[in-house]
């Protein structure tokens, strides 16, 4: 048995071959593959009888060498397929939980979304949206906001000040009555066809000037 042939040899065949020989057949490929050799090289001084009875020997082991090596592919294959189905099983399971993560979050942020109006809701001094939530607690129903009632909570809840707000803060710090607000006051008091009159005669008013 030449180098070459020893060399492409498998562990699995090399501690056979060291088996039947009665060597230790344990360690890695390198010291399974330089105890045989010694052990051929030392077989191959002997007498051609004991050469002879060893190549025959030799001859079934190789076989089932070849056999065992054979039958150890289907295996080799069913675990390698084994692993790449644990790896999409894996793959999958991330990707799933990647996905329950981002559906949490999302419920997440519309709970803490849902919490912040309640509060916002519960503080505000509007007596609009204070009657509302009244009437909601009595009925156990939710509070239903008007996007201008929405638009209301945000800037008392964030401080926000528009140039209206503004006018309007100055007409009262300064008691200005605009005719707008005559009208206004006009149609409360007297009813809409008296503030419509009141509207065009403005604008007729307007217009000559």
């Amino acid at each position: 048995m030449d180098d070459k042939t020893l060399k492409a040899m498998t562990v699995v065949d090399l501690r056979r071959e060291l088996d039947e020989r009665g060597l230790p057949s344990t360690g890695t490929k390198p010291v399974l593959l330089k105890r045989l050799k010694e052990a051929l090289d030392a077989g191959s001084t002997g007498s051609a009888a004991a050469a002879a009875d060893d190549g025959a020997a030799a001859a079934p082991a190789t076989t089932a060498a070849a056999s065992a090596s054979d039958a150890a592919k289907p295996a080799a294959t069913a675990t390698s397929s084994s692993t790449e189905a644990a790896a999409v099983g894996d793959k999958a399971a991330a990707a799933s939980g990647s996905e329950d993560g981002a559906s949490s979050g999302a419920n997440g942020a519309s709970k803490d979304a849902g919490n912040s109006l309640s509060q916002a809701i519960a503080a505000s001094d509007d007596p609009e949206i204070e009657k509302k939530r009244l009437r909601a607690e009595k009925f156990g129903i939710a509070v239903v906001l008007t996007e201008e009632e929405k638009l209301r909570l945000r800037k008392a809840k964030f401080g926000i000040v528009t140039d209206d707000d503004k006018a309007e803060a100055r007409k009262k710090r300064f008691g200005i009555v605009t005719e707008e607000d005559k009208i206004k006051k006009r149609k409360e008091r007297f009813g809409d066809m008296l503030g419509t009159s009141l509207v065009r005669r403005a604008a007729r008013s307007n217009s000559s000037e």
